[in-house]
């Protein structure tokens, strides 16, 4: 969602920093998308439905997950399986992919960031 709130294309910002990349969503991120974009308020319920908007059109493979129950879990687990780095704004999140040596791509100032 940090996207709508920062205005900037997330697929420009992935190339620049990383070069070219396949950009996968986990079914359990889809999934609370969908639950906030239908039980959310104000700015989360409308960037969750751009979100969903974005990934429809940009037509993102979204792969199965291993936890549905827990979105931060499944990222962790699957960033695992594929070697994958993850983008993500949340600081919890983040602390845990660096505890596990993973990847991340964090927003700062309308770009993104390689750590």
């Amino acid at each position: 969602m940090a996207i709508f709130e920062n205005k900037f294309d997330i697929q420009d910002e992935i190339l620049r920093e990383v070069g070219l990349h396949s950009i996968v969503v986990p079914e359990s991120v889809l999934i609370e998308l969908h639950k906030l974009a239908e039980l959310g308020r104000g700015k989360k319920k409308k960037y969750s439905k751009a979100a969903l908007d974005y990934l429809k059109r940009n037509k993102f493979e979204i792969i199965h997950s291993e936890n549905k129950r827990n979105v931060d879990d499944d990222i962790v687990l699957l960033a695992k399986r594929l070697n994958a780095m993850v983008a993500t704004t949340d600081k919890q999140l983040m602390e845990r992919l660096k505890g596990e040596c993973i990847g991340i791509l964090r927003l700062k100032k309308r770009r993104l960031e390689l750590l």
